[in-house]
């Protein structure tokens, strides 16, 4: 199953150089990397385009979005990642309960919308522009 989700980076060249920087291939934390996949997520890209990200998670059937933010709250190699990352990025005011992202809807067809970058937590091909 894909699910989008939103996210808005702190509008700072620097921040988003860094935050790009911590996210190239083999940069997250292998315990972090290992979370999200022991969570059901099969593939994980992010868009970037300005201060704006698009994350596009491919999900496995049994993925359960609810246990699995109950189990990464509870790794403390992902609470440590969040922290770091925390800096970088900006609440949204339309996420629910304060939170960072917020999921889209689908409502152009796929290929049609304009991103400035491409790049990816490390799975199994990734690929970089």
């Amino acid at each position: 199953m894909r699910h989008v989700l939103l996210l808005d980076l702190q509008d700072d060249a620097e921040l988003i150089a860094a935050y790009r920087h911590w996210h190239r291939p083999g940069r997250p934390p292998a315990a972090v990397t290992r979370a999200i996949r022991a969570g059901g997520v099969a593939a994980l890209d992010i868009w970037h385009v300005g201060d704006r990200l698009v994350m596009v998670m491919e999900t496995t059937p049994d993925f359960d979005p609810v246990a699995n933010a109950a189990r990464e709250a509870a790794d403390p190699a992902v609470g440590a990642w969040d922290v770091l990352m925390d800096r970088f990025q900006r609440r949204l005011p339309f996420a629910a309960d304060g939170g960072k992202m917020g999921r889209g809807g689908a409502y152009l067809q796929p290929g049609r919308a304009a991103v400035a970058a491409r790049y990816c937590i490390p799975r199994r091909r990734c690929s970089a522009s």
